[in-house]
């Protein structure tokens, strides 16, 4: 029996078919591996394999998120819209805002009023550009008739729109006002 536990007939030399490991005294064969050492090297590989295939299925998804934005922009640049311009706005004209004072059994009160004007007509809208200084003493008897109170809500605004736009048409000699904006209506 020699060293290693083995008879001399069972020991395997160089020259057959393997080495003798000499620390440990096992029998390593050359060209083969042991058992646990071709578990961890599939588990290995077969880590890797997972990871580039994650990897990837990833970087497909992430990239077609980035296709999907950008056929979303190609979308939206085909689906801009230009604003020409619009005619109906070369018929409207702002007045200064101007303060009013108010009263009633409450006290004192102002009235803060912008207000824009839809002219039927361009040559209108120079008319009114002309005689806005007429026009806004006719709007400040209006307004200033009205109590506080009585320019709350929309009903009250509607009705008060409509008057003031009567009494411009009464004014005007070279056509008509199609509509008023309250721009600016505060009663403080």
């Amino acid at each position: 029996m020699t060293e290693n536990g083995l008879t001399e007939s069972e020991e395997i030399t160089d020259d057959e078919t393997g080495e003798q490991d000499r620390s440990s005294g096992n029998l390593v064969k050359k060209g083969k591996l042991s058992k646990k050492m071709m578990i961890i090297i599939a588990g290995s590989v077969s880590s890797v394999f997972i990871l580039v295939i994650g990897g990837i299925i990833a970087w497909k998804s992430l990239s077609g998120k980035s296709d999907e934005k950008q056929t979303e922009k190609k979308d939206l640049k085909k689906a801009t819209v230009v604003f020409e311009h619009d005619p109906a706005l070369d018929n409207m004209f702002s007045l200064e805002p101007f303060k009013l004072p108010l009263r009633d059994e409450m006290g004192d009160w102002e009235l803060r009023v912008a207000i824009e004007l839809e002219a039927a007509a361009p040559s209108v809208k120079q008319e009114i550009g002309n005689r806005q200084e007429e026009i806004r003493e006719v709007f400040g008897s209006i307004l200033q008739s009205r109590r506080p109170s009585a320019l709350q809500g929309v009903d009250s605004k509607i009705a008060l729109r409509t008057e003031l736009i009567m009494a411009l048409n009464k004014m005007l000699k070279k056509g008509k006002i199609k509509n008023l904006y309250f721009t600016q209506f505060v009663v403080i």
